[in-house]
């Protein structure tokens, strides 16, 4: 049984030492853990895992079969943090979007108190302030560049522009060929 997934229940807001350790022990110094959701990352096939939101970074974890991969994204390289639908109308999927790729997290219990706890700790970490924390905009059509829309009214890019992504991606396999090489308009044109 994985250590991390019976650590830090989703409905236990209090503090969690024995979580926080482990996540230090896998994520190093990631700053003050503001919470976890089970949810799943989309690649080849949905790694299952953990998603740890602190005061800096969105952590993930995710072990399955020995195939362990670990994503660290500092807030300065979100660009864009959208909602998604899985198969067109359920609604429990989060885009993250940096410079260099986009993640998509799926099978979320709870994907709005997720999607505002993350958008309170971008904000926070570029200095604004959020007085329409709750008014959100679903994002289902893509810009003119093949990405989402921003899901903030009035402000088409999150974050630093310019920055480079160094979300850490280690585990059993090696960056991933997805097709999101740094080049704009590279791949098939059809997602």
């Amino acid at each position: 049984m994985d250590p991390l997934a019976s650590g830090g229940a989703e409905g236990d807001d209090a503090a969690n030492p024995w979580r926080d350790e482990i996540v230090r022990t896998i994520f190093g110094d990631v700053g003050l853990i503001r919470k976890d959701f089970s949810c799943a990352i989309e690649r080849k096939i949905l790694l299952h895992g953990r998603m740890y939101i602190t005061d800096r970074f969105i952590c993930f974890y995710s072990n399955l079969f020995g195939f362990e991969k670990k994503i660290k994204i500092p807030y300065s390289h979100i660009t864009c943090v959208t909602k998604e639908n899985t198969a067109i109308v359920i609604p429990n999927a989060i885009a993250i979007i940096t410079s260099k790729r986009e993640y998509i997290f799926r099978s979320f219990w709870d994907r709005d108190e997720c999607f505002t706890l993350l958008r309170q700790c971008h904000d926070a970490s570029r200095g604004v302030v959020s007085p329409h924390s709750s008014h959100v905009e679903n994002s289902s059509s893509p810009d003119p560049r093949g990405r989402r829309a921003s899901s903030v009214p009035g402000s088409p890019v999150l974050g630093k522009q310019g920055s480079t992504d160094s979300a850490a991606s280690s585990g059993g396999a090696s960056s991933n060929g997805d097709g999101s090489g740094g080049g704009s308009g590279s791949g098939s044109g059809s997602g």
